[in-house]
C-alpha cells in the first residue's frame, strides 16, 4: 500500500512540476497572454492530471515520456489568441529544455552520491522533489534575467530562430540522453559520471546562450524598427516644417505688399468702380499662393503626423474630422508619441482606404485629460466587424489591410507609461483610444 502511495505521489507531483515548468518557459519567452478564467485553469490542469494518471498504469514505463510530451501540449489551451500557433510551435523546445535542466541536475546528484540515476530518482522521493524544485528555481532565474531586467520585451521568434532552437534542443537532448543511458545501464566509474555532469552543464550553458541570442536578435530587430520609425518621423517633421516655412514666407510677402494693395482697393471703393474692384480681388487671389496655416491640435508632433495623413486622405477622398487641443509639450518621450501617432493614424487611413462605403471618414479627438498627459480617440468605418481578443486584433484572410499592423507597438508604449489602451469594434466602426 505504501509503495502504491509513493508511486502516486511521484506521478502526481511530476504532472504539477512539469506544468509549472512549461508555463514558466512561456513566461520566459514572453508575449503570451494566459486566460484569466480560473474554471478553465482548473479544468485543463485536472484533466491533464487525470488522463496522465490513467494512462501510465496501462502503458510500460518506456511510454511515459511520449505520453507526457503529447499530454502537456494541451497547456497551450490556457494561452489566449492570437499566439496559440506560436505557443504550439515553441512547446517542444520549452518542454525538452526544462527536461534537460532536470536531467542535468539528476546527473550531478548521481555523480556526487555515487548512485545510478534510475535508483536515485525512482527510489528517493526527496531527490525527485529537490530536482524539480531546483529546476523551477533555475527557470525563475531565467525569467528574472529575460523578463524583469530586460524591460519585459517578448522574444520575437522568426523562422531562422525556430531552426536554431530545434537544432540546439535536438543536439542537447541526444547528448544528455546518451550520457543518461550510459550512466543508468552500464557499469561506469564516478569519474565517468562527473565528466557526464560537466557535459550536461555545458549543454545547459549552450541552451542559455541560444535563448540569449534570441533576445539579442529581438533587440536588434526592435532597434531597426525604431531607426526606421525615427527616419520616417524626421521625414514627416521635415516636410511639415518646410510647408510651414513656405507659408510663413508667403505671409511675409503678403504683408510686405499689403499697404500697396490697401491703397489700390481703397481708391477703387471711393470711385465705386466695383467691376474693377472685383477683377483686382480675383487677381490678388489668383497670384497669391498664400495658404491657410493649419493648426490642428497645437502639439507639433501630433500635428506633423496629422498633416501627413491629411495629405493621404485627400488623395483617397477621405474626410478627416479633428477635434480638441493639446499643449505644445507633453510628459511623454517624442519617440513614444511618434509610435502612437504614426501607427494609430496610419492604421486608420490604410483601413479606411479599403472600405467599400461611399462616404469615407476618420474622426480624431484629442484632449489633455490631466496635466502633461494626452487622450487620443480615433474611429474609422469598417465593412465587417474586426475580431478583438485580449485587446489584440485577430486578423483574418479577408482582412486585407491587416488592421492590427503596429497596434502591438502602441500597446507596449501604453504599458510603459502604465496607462490604458483600448480597441473597440462595433458593427461598422473600429475605435482605438489611448491615455498616455
Amino acid at each position: 500500500m505504501e509503495k502504491h502511495l509513493i508511486s502516486f505521489i511521484w506521478e502526481f507531483s511530476r504532472v504539477i512540476f512539469d506544468c509549472i515548468c512549461c508555463l514558466l518557459g512561456y513566461q520566459i519567452f514572453g508575449g503570451f497572454n494566459f486566460s484569466k478564467r480560473i474554471s478553465k485553469w482548473l479544468l485543463i490542469i485536472v484533466g491533464i492530471t487525470a488522463v496522465y494518471l490513467g494512462l501510465i498504469t496501462r502503458f510500460p514505463v518506456n511510454y511515459k515520456e511520449p505520453i507526457s510530451v503529447l499530454l502537456f501540449s494541451s497547456l497551450i489551451l490556457l494561452i489566449d489568441p492570437p499566439n496559440n500557433k506560436q505557443a504550439l510551435a515553441i512547446y517542444p523546445f520549452i518542454y525538452f529544455s526544462s527536461s534537460s535542466i532536470a536531467a542535468t541536475l539528476l546527473m550531478i546528484s548521481s555523480a556526487f552520491t555515487n548512485h545510478k540515476q534510475g535508483e536515485l530518482l525512482y527510489n528517493s522521493l526527496l531527490t525527485h522533489f529537490l530536482i524539480n524544485i531546483f529546476t523551477i528555481l533555475i527557470l525563475l532565474l531565467l525569467y528574472y534575467i529575460f523578463r524583469k531586467r530586460k524591460k519585459n520585451t517578448p522574444i520575437n521568434i522568426t523562422k531562422v530562430q525556430y531552426v536554431i532552437f530545434y537544432i540546439t534542443i535536438i543536439t542537447i537532448f541526444m547528448i544528455i540522453s546518451a550520457w543518461q543511458y550510459i550512466a543508468t545501464y552500464l557499469a561506469t566509474s564516478r569519474e565517468f559520471a562527473i565528466i557526464g555532469s560537466c557535459t550536461s552543464i555545458a549543454c545547459l550553458l549552450l541552451l542559455f546562450l541560444v535563448i540569449y541570442q534570441a533576445f539579442l536578435n529581438t533587440n536588434q530587430q526592435l532597434l531597426k524598427e525604431k531607426q526606421l520609425l525615427q527616419e520616417k518621423f524626421y521625414q514627416i517633421q521635415e516636410s511639415y516644417f518646410k510647408e510651414k516655412s513656405v507659408q510663413d514666407q508667403q505671409l511675409r510677402q503678403f504683408k510686405h505688399d499689403y499697404y500697396a494693395h490697401f491703397m489700390i482697393l481703397n481708391t477703387l471703393v471711393k470711385e465705386q468702380n466695383y467691376a474693377e474692384l472685383e477683377k483686382y480681388l480675383s487677381k490678388m487671389k489668383e497670384n497669391s499662393k498664400l495658404e491657410k496655416t493649419a493648426k490642428y491640435t497645437g502639439n507639433l508632433v501630433v500635428d506633423s503626423f496629422l498633416e501627413n495623413i491629411i495629405i493621404q486622405a485627400k488623395k483617397a477622398e477621405i474626410t478627416i474630422n479633428i477635434k480638441g487641443h493639446l499643449p505644445l509639450e507633453l510628459d511623454i518621450e517624442t519617440y513614444d508619441l511618434s509610435i502612437v501617432c504614426y501607427n494609430l493614424f496610419q492604421n486608420a487611413i490604410e483601413a479606411t482606404k479599403n472600405v467599400t462605403m461611399h462616404h469615407k471618414y476618420i474622426d480624431i479627438t484629442v484632449s489633455e485629460y490631466e496635466r502633461g498627459h494626452a487622450y487620443i480617440h480615433i474611429s474609422n468605418p469598417v465593412d465587417y466587424p474586426v475580431k478583438i481578443v485580449s485587446n489584440t486584433v485577430i486578423t483574418s484572410k479577408k482582412d486585407s489591410v491587416n488592421h492590427g499592423l503596429g497596434l502591438a507597438n502602441v500597446k507596449l508604449v501604453s504599458e510603459k507609461y502604465d496607462n490604458q489602451f483600448k480597441l473597440i469594434c462595433t458593427k461598422n466602426t473600429f475605435i482605438a483610444e489611448i491615455f498616455i
